[in-house]
């Protein structure tokens, strides 16, 4: 293809995908709430740009939702959020020039990045592209506030550079990457092992310097901060992963647990659905065994075309969900969250073998990178998020060697196989929009109520509701009650400031008020009406009830 069609390609590809952002983001409410993460993420922006800190301020810090997961109360007596500050003081500018509609302007950018560096890298191949924008979380994420994408834009950008022979700016987009994602830190340390695997230990200093400028200067901020210098994020899992003799049998089946959750559950009809993605996995894995012969191809095609007819009974399963929320819980697997993973896994050995050198180093990085990252996470990093989150990091060097590997076997000449993955991927992202446009307005429904009703306090015990209506917590004074000593601190904190009316939100679900407390809770204030009842998804609702002091 010649050099002027090959440039106007890559500048119309993320224009196009800019242009399906920005119609997509158009149906959503300003800086959707898809789950807490990027609500919290919202709320640091909005503290940032109300008081220039991180911290949050609270007349009752006993009583700061969700004081000892996603917020922390420090030392000094703030509070801090458990994530990051990085995308939130990043995102300052443009929210303050153009309101909430820009929360999610470094997510755009990034997305558009993404499909431009994949352009480079592919070199003009059109199927890792339309694998990034119609079969991956590419869009999804893009249209919130999120810094997964910021991450892999910085390492995909830092790829192209790595390639061009420029280790050194490299290793500064790369380190940069790091202030956004903690899975940076393995996939560095993966990158550096392929290369020594490879012979190409020459270019690892130079690497290795660039990313340490950024790194460093991170670490010694984290540790004026927070005290540990990898945060309170980060210091979670060093937490997490220390040894312990006494138990590692847990640990050891817990990382088993970690590998089948990341690299293959995708449980979407019930308990059929491990068999079918684990006995998917290892007949394919096998079939990447087999050598490179032209006889074994036709047997890597079919073993593939099983692999995706798997898929498209989990997609099948996926659509018949009555609750989207709860069911991206059991979607992390990364074999079937991003089908362009199925040619991959496929041809493994050959992509080890290639005999370009590129792609040889990216297959390894990748590879071991895959094999690293569960080992750093726990049990209970699963979260209801869409996709396999951990993983989109590495999606567009994933999606460069799907390209090569239906290149192998000539699967673009017969563009079935490549079609049916875009499809079966472009379904899934489909399913997830829809989820994210309902969950996103029911949610913000709640909080319109929250915000525009008189009372200036808002007391519930249900653990996501302020970061699923963060506008309402910035709003109204957030009061969390759990226990009994909780709503007895409640109860003289309302008698001090001569408070007679707030909202009770409970949830029938997530209920953690035990009954005794909301006796005594209601012994003093009771509802003036009937609850109003607000469903985020079918299966997530609470009540909403005015109370007032009884005479």
């Amino acid at each position: 293809m010649n050099s002027a069609r090959f440039r106007r390609r890559r500048f119309f590809l993320p224009l196009i995908l800019l242009m399906l952002i920005v119609g997509a983001a158009a149906a959503l409410p300003p800086a959707p709430v898809w789950i807490t993460d990027s609500g919290n993420k919202y709320l640091i922006l909005c503290n940032l740009a109300e008081y220039g800190e991180g911290v949050f301020r609270h007349p009752v810090p006993e009583l700061f939702p969700y004081c000892g997961f996603h917020f922390q109360l420090m030392p000094d007596g703030g509070i801090r959020s458990f994530f990051p500050e990085t995308l939130a003081a990043a995102t300052l500018p443009f929210r303050n020039l153009f309101g909430d509609a820009a929360a999610s302007v470094l997510s755009i950018s990034a997305a558009v990045l993404i499909v431009f560096f994949t352009l480079k890298l592919s070199r003009d191949r059109l199927f890792p592209v339309l694998a990034l924008v119609c079969a991956s979380p590419l869009v999804f994420y893009a249209v919130q506030m999120w810094e997964m994408l910021p991450a892999a834009a910085l390492v995909t950008a830092a790829a192209w550079c790595f390639y061009r022979g420029e280790p050194l700016g490299a290793g500064l987009l790369f380190g940069c990457g790091v202030w956004m994602r903690e899975e940076l830190y393995v996939l560095g340390a993966a990158f550096g092992l392929a290369l020594l695997i490879r012979r190409r230990g020459r270019e690892l200093p130079l690497f290795a310097l660039g990313a340490a400028i950024p790194v460093l200067i991170l670490w010694t901020v984290n540790l004026r901060t927070y005290g540990h210098i990898f945060g309170l994020h980060g210091g979670a899992y060093f937490t997490n992963n220390r040894p312990d003799s006494a138990a590692w049998p847990d640990r050891l089946r817990e990382i088993g647990f970690n590998y089948g959750q990341q690299l293959l559950r995708f449980d979407t009809v019930g308990r059929f659905a491990p068999w079918l993605t684990a006995g998917s996995a290892v007949v394919t894995f096998i079939a990447g065994c087999a050598p490179d012969f032209r006889s074994f191809r036709k047997f890597r095609i079919a073993v593939q075309t099983i692999s995706v007819l798997a898929g498209a009974v989990l997609l099948r399963g996926l659509f018949r969900s009555d609750d989207p929320l709860l069911t991206s819980a059991r979607t992390a697997g990364l074999l079937f969250a991003f089908p362009a993973a199925i040619p991959v896994l496929a041809h493994w050995r050959a992509l080890l073998r290639a005999g370009n050198s590129e792609i040889r180093l990216t297959a390894l990085t990748v590879f071991l990178y895959l094999l690293l990252f569960p080992l750093f996470l726990n049990a209970n990093d699963i979260g209801l998020t869409w996709s396999s989150r951990h993983c989109i990091v590495v999606m567009p060097l994933l999606a460069l060697l799907c390209g090569y590997a239906l290149g192998i076997t000539g699967a673009c000449r017969r563009p079935w196989l490549p079609a049916v993955l875009l499809s079966l991927g472009c379904a899934m992202q489909i399913w997830a929009m829809c989820a994210l446009y309902e969950v996103s307005h029911r949610t913000r429904a709640l909080e319109n109520t929250l915000r525009e009703a008189p009372e200036k306090i808002i007391v519930s015990d249900v653990f996501f509701l302020p970061e699923m209506t963060p506008r309402a917590m910035r709003n109204k004074l957030w009061l969390e009650i759990t226990d009994l000593p909780r709503t007895e601190i409640l109860l003289r904190y309302l008698k001090a400031n001569k408070i007679d009316r707030f909202l009770l939100v409970l949830s029938p679900r997530y209920r953690r008020l035990p009954n005794p407390a909301l006796a005594e809770l209601l012994r003093h204030y009771r509802p003036a009406a009937e609850p109003e009842r607000f469903d985020i998804t079918p299966h997530i609702g609470v009540f909403l009830a005015k109370c007032e002091k009884t005479p």
